[in-house]
């Protein structure tokens, strides 16, 4: 599962960098630790939108991501996921 975090203006937040692992935890959850680029002063709430990315080779659990006709990820959103957080 990948994520894309957008602004309440719709704008895009891009990583900076990005860390995941299960390691030194009991439950062996997974967790992310991800640094965005600024937020805009004057936003109210970002959203953050889970996604698996489509394979270029239908069926497989690792390769190449299928791409759209701009050259971008073909992504799957999973909207039950999808969460909005409110900023101070």
């Amino acid at each position: 599962m990948m994520y894309e975090f957008v602004d309440d203006s719709g704008r895009q937040l891009d990583y900076l960098t990005a860390f995941g692992t299960d390691d030194n935890n009991k439950e062996k959850a997974l967790y992310h630790d991800i640094v965005l680029t600024p937020i805009q002063a004057n936003a109210k709430s970002i959203t953050i939108k889970p996604f698996y990315p489509e394979m270029e080779v239908p069926g497989a659990t690792n390769g190449a991501y299928k791409l759209d006709a701009d050259g971008e990820i073909v992504k799957n959103y999973i909207e039950e996921l999808e969460m909005k957080v409110p900023l101070k």
